[in-house]
């Protein structure tokens, strides 16, 4: 079975697509509709890291097959490395 870079939905795959700025405050938009404290939390817990913590989150995220904290692992440090 072959490696598809669209999801189920047409849209990119979660474990190839890196986020933009604005995806990526969507999507705590988006969790903070369910839970406001949380992704307050969430968001502050990936601007606090290193990218060594970022790199050794989305190893372990690839791991445990957690695609939403892989994909923001490596979005967070692509920002981090091109300054935004």
């Amino acid at each position: 079975m072959s490696q598809e870079n669209e999801n189920s939905k047409g849209g990119p795959s979660q474990w190839v697509h890196v986020l933009g700025s604005a995806e990526i405050d969507a999507h705590f938009a988006l969790t903070a509709q369910i839970d406001a404290k949380f992704a307050t939390r969430a968001r502050a817990f990936y601007e606090s890291r290193t990218d060594a913590e970022l790199t050794a989150l989305a190893n372990q995220a690839w791991l445990c097959n957690e695609a939403t904290s892989f994909q923001l692992a490596r979005s967070f440090a692509a920002l981090a490395l091109a300054g935004a």
